[in-house]
């Protein structure tokens, strides 16, 4: 598996693990979508050979690991990130996510979590939370407006919200709905 070769950024790709730990917007992230896509190509061939031998119930798990501090949606930076995941998606591989640092909803990672990610995989850590910044309608400028002020939303929140399906606690046990 190819790794992304600029070491000063933090986003990696490694097996089974796509950590994006650093901004989705910049120069080099072309070397990580195509380790992206590399891995996901490998997932695809186990899962059609796991369907050839009748065994569904097993289908490979790409894990995503998130400490992104991305507020923005940045949608043509992430826009072949959501082609990738889709593509995984509907080849019947699990996306699994862990989040492990607060991550913004109003992102392009909250927009992933809530549309793109596998429910029943769905994991945010303790010392983890969402937040988001409300949007409101401004009749002057006839625009929604995000105000800039931050509303967190606690782990305990986010699993009575379906934000996420399982948190893991730092005495090591898991909470679910």
């Amino acid at each position: 598996m190819k790794r992304p070769l600029d070491k000063t950024n933090k986003n990696d790709v490694l097996y089974d693990n796509i950590d994006v730990m650093d901004t989705i917007n910049y120069t080099n992230r072309y070397r990580f979508y195509n380790a992206i896509e590399e891995m996901i190509s490998q997932k695809i061939r186990m899962a059609a050979a796991l369907r050839a031998n009748g065994n569904i119930a097993n289908m490979p798990i790409i894990r995503i690991n998130l400490a992104c501090p991305d507020e923005k949606p940045y949608p043509k930076q992430s826009e072949r990130f959501f082609l990738l995941m889709k593509w995984a998606a509907k080849h019947g591989i699990v996306l699994e996510t862990n989040v492990l640092e607060p991550v913004c909803l109003n992102s392009w990672v909250g927009r992933f979590i809530r549309e793109t990610a596998t429910l029943g995989f769905r994991n945010l850590y303790e010392t983890a939370y969402h937040f988001y910044y409300p949007q409101t309608y401004n009749p002057e400028t006839k625009k929604y407006e995000t105000v800039p002020r931050k509303i967190i939303i606690s782990p305990d929140d986010a699993l009575a919200k379906n934000l996420c399906d399982f948190i893991f606690l730092n005495n090591g046990e898991i909470k679910t709905r």
